[in-house]
């Protein structure tokens, strides 16, 4: 899980550090600006979620990307 606004680099930067082809992200933001969120999705994230967002949500989430 990876917040889109970081203090020195946004999401969308450490993801494309570090992603292979097993890694899965849920992106999270609360201000994320349309050019970030576009940038995030063409990484084809599991999901990207707004702030706040329900708790259920995120651990069906999460439990679902375990199980994959």
């Amino acid at each position: 899980m990876l917040d889109l606004n970081l203090p020195d680099m946004t999401g969308v930067n450490v993801y494309s550090h570090v992603a292979d082809e097993h890694l899965r992200c849920i992106f999270m933001t609360a201000e994320a600006t349309e050019e970030l969120i576009e940038q995030a999705m063409q990484l084809h994230p599991l999901r990207l979620l707004r702030k706040p967002f329900e708790v259920k949500l995120f651990r069906d989430l999460v439990r679902s990307a375990v199980a994959a």
